[in-house]
C-alpha cells in the first residue's frame, strides 16, 4: 500500500499528550496502520464475512420466506462480534507495537512515550468511558487502555534497545557539537 502524505493531529490529542515521545509514539501507531495494511485487510474481512452471510442466508432460507433484513442484521452483528471486532482490536495492539518501536527507532525515548496510556486511560475514567464504566471490551474495536498500558510497558525493553541501537545518542550529541550548542554530552 501507498504510505500516508498526512496524518491529521486533532488539538484534543495535543491536550492529552505530554511531550514529544508520547505524540511520537501516537503518530507511529497511526503510521503502523498503514505499514501493516491494516484498512486493507478490513475491507478484506468484510468482503468475506458479506461473501460468508449470503452462504448462510442461502442455506438457512434458500425459499426465501424469513425477512431477509432480520437475518441480513442477525448475521452481521455475529460476523462483527465474533470476527470483524477481535481482528481490529489485534490491529490497534499490533499497531500500538510497531508505533513504539517506530518511536523509538526515530530517537524518540521510549521509556518516557510508554506513559501516554495511563494518561489515557485516566482521561476515559475521566469521561465515563473506561472499562468500569460498564463498556464491554468484546464490543470495542481498541483493546482495553489497560491492556494497551500493560503492553506497552512489556515491549519498552525491547524499544529501549532500538531506541539505543540506533545510534540517536550519537547523531544528538554530534549536531548540538556541529551547532556549538554543548546541549547533548
Amino acid at each position: 500500500g501507498n504510505l500516508p502524505t498526512t496524518i491529521f493531529v486533532s488539538t484534543g490529542l495535543f491536550n492529552l499528550v505530554e511531550g514529544e515521545e508520547e505524540l511520537a509514539l501516537v503518530m507511529g501507531h497511526e503510521l503502523a496502520h498503514t505499514i501493516l495494511d491494516h484498512a486493507g485487510i478490513s475491507l478484506e474481512s468484510k468482503a468475506a464475512a458479506t461473501a460468508m452471510q449470503a452462504i448462510i442466508l442461502a442455506v438457512l432460507d434458500p425459499t426465501g420466506f424469513l425477512p431477509f433484513f432480520y437475518e441480513l442484521f442477525a448475521i452481521g452483528v455475529a460476523s462483527d462480534y465474533l470476527h470483524l471486532l477481535p481482528e481490529k482490536r489485534a490491529h490497534e495492539s499490533a499497531a500500538d507495537a510497531l508505533g513504539l518501536t517506530l518511536a523509538a527507532k526515530a530517537c524518540y525515548k521510549p521509556d518516557k512515550a510508554v506513559n501516554f496510556f495511563q494518561r489515557l486511560h485516566a482521561f476515559e475514567h475521566e469521561l465515563g468511558a473506561d472499562s468500569g464504566s460498564g463498556v464491554r471490551p468484546w464490543t470495542s474495536d481498541h483493546p482495553p487502555t489497560p491492556e494497551r498500558d500493560a503492553a506497552m510497558h512489556r515491549a519498552a525493553a525491547q524499544a529501549e534497545a532500538d531506541f539505543r541501537s540506533s545510534g540517536c545518542q550519537a547523531s544528538k550529541r554530534d549536531l548540538g557539537r556541529a551547532l556549538g550548542l554543548g546541549l547533548w554530552k
